[in-house]
């Protein structure tokens, strides 16, 4: 038995014991899949058929990937054949792509449209001479490009990031990451609305990367400063190895609001590239957006495929706990001692943006120096009054209506009428729990524009509690719903 055989028996063994797979999908499925050749950096598997090979390409990539590593102690990047398309010419099409780089369409592998990439022409000696001259001048163990000064970004560490329950999978996270660079999340996606601790995660990785390899080159730019200096480089007519060679010559690459490169077609295909060129060479990739990436409007698919392939994590705004808590840490950090009471006083009132608050007590120590006035609730009052946007009832009521309809597809007289179809009772539930979130109705205020009494009220707003509880996609559509409402 060659060895390749051996090796790709052990492998079938462990995930027919360990991956708990029924008997019937891993006869379909796995059963006939061949390991061609094993490389230090990749695992070339054929299938019988190209369905085959689609279907676990697609559906069974990481798992599959987990297990040789199990199996072998090395991470691979899989490239899968299909037996009855590459018959005879798997070998040569493996010699190639070593060779190059390149594979022909019909295989499947996330480094599948690399063949642009690998024609693109080598550096002259002068400009690699140019290139190699600007990569000296910047100093290793630093943040290369950013929009905060470095200086700045050294407040930024897991220390002084405050965790509850809301941002402990995306904190925990980055500190995986932070101590094993590309050895467990790659790429690490972060989404979350604006002011929820996002840009501090990415400079606590790179503070930590730094204090621990202080040779590693880390570069953090904002999507929007990508584009920008992209299409600055075709203007100017700058030749693309410079701008390639900036942010492909890293360990660590950091891209905050990637959101801003969707819809631009020459800056999602450079991108494409550069994800590609860093994946490949076991870089490790953190990004971060307002949303996760199936909502990315005119985003690429080749590049939201990618960006969903490691681990995707929501930051959500902050429980009272933990905005209290951060709000205490703020106000410690300037020198400041604050009464309890006020503190819960301006988390109470400020519960979406970790920012606003850090806002809110900066504003509470300069009020107190500028006008010499004791930090008390009516001080405090004042700090917050023009950040928390006074919206009418009636307001909300109406955004509330146009928003259930416009997701579920009803009108407002099914909301408000006695029609009990199962999605018309769904929607009017819906309306009633986010109108006890977002008023100060009572319940029977509440019942008054549905028709309906105060403990049928109740009783809606326990039920989407429960469904809320048992269904993470129903939370997420719940918390989609109110943050477009209070927008």
């Amino acid at each position: 038995m060659d060895s390749n055989k051996a090796i790709w028996n052990h492998v079938l063994k462990h995930i027919s014991t360990e991956a708990g797979f029924s008997t019937a999908t891993f006869s379909i499925w796995f059963q006939e899949l061949q390991l061609e050749r094993l490389t230090d950096s990749h695992a070339y598997i054929s299938a019988k058929e190209e369905y085959k090979a689609n279907f676990v390409f697609n559906h069974f990539y990481n798992q599959l990937q987990n297990h040789i590593f199990t199996v072998l102690g090395a991470r691979c990047e899989l490239v899968i054949f299909s037996r009855d398309l590459h018959e005879g010419s798997i070998g040569q099409i493996i010699d190639e792509h070593i060779r190059s780089g390149v594979l022909p369409q019909n295989v499947f592998c996330k480094e599948q449209v690399s063949e642009a990439l690998a024609q693109e022409p080598a550096l002259s000696d002068e400009e690699r001479e140019m290139v190699q001259k600007m990569a000296d001048e910047k100093p290793v163990g630093t943040i290369i490009k950013t929009e905060i000064p470095a200086t700045r970004g050294a407040e930024y560490t897991f220390d002084n990031f405050i965790v509850g329950d809301t941002n402990r999978m995306a904190h925990d996270a980055c500190m995986a990451v932070a101590k094993n660079p590309a050895e467990c999340w790659n790429p690490l996606y972060l989404y979350a609305p604006s002011g929820m601790g996002k840009t501090h995660l990415l400079y606590a990785i790179s503070n930590e990367i730094i204090k621990h390899n202080p040779s590693k080159r880390i570069m953090y730019v904002r999507g929007e400063d990508f584009t920008n200096e992209l299409i600055d480089q075709l203007i100017q007519k700058k030749p693309m190895h410079f701008f390639r060679e900036r942010y492909r010559n890293v360990d660590v690459l950091l891209v905050d609001d990637i959101q801003f490169i969707a819809g631009k077609d020459s800056t999602q295909h450079e991108f494409f590239h550069t994800f590609d060129t860093l994946y490949q060479q076991h870089k490790q990739i953190i990004l971060t957006s307002d949303c996760p990436p199936k909502e990315l409007k005119r985003l690429d698919e080749r590049l939201r495929t990618r960006f969903e392939s490691g681990l995707t994590v929501d930051i959500q705004p902050p429980e009272l706990e933990l905005r209290v808590a951060i709000a205490s840490s703020k106000a410690e950090a300037l020198g400041l001692t604050i009464p309890d009471d006020i503190l819960l006083y301006i988390a109470t009132n400020i519960k979406s943006s970790i920012r606003q608050l850090e806002g809110v007590i900066k504003r509470l120590h300069g009020y107190s120096i500028i006008f010499g006035k004791k930090i008390d609730i009516d001080l405090a009052k004042t700090c917050v009054q023009d950040l928390v946007p006074k919206k009418s009832v009636d307001n909300i009521v109406e955004k509330t209506f146009d928003k259930i309809c416009e997701k579920y597809n009803v009108t407002i007289q099914d909301l408000t009428g006695k029609r009990r179809q199962a999605n018309i009772v769904i929607a009017r539930h819906v309306s009633i729990y986010i109108f006890d979130q977002l008023t100060d109705l009572s319940s029977v205020e509440i019942a008054r524009y549905f028709s309906q009494d105060h403990s049928t009220i109740l009783s809606a707003i326990k039920n989407v509690e429960k469904k809320i509880e048992s269904s993470p996609d129903f939370e997420e559509e719940i918390t989609r719903l109110i943050r477009d409402i209070k927008e």
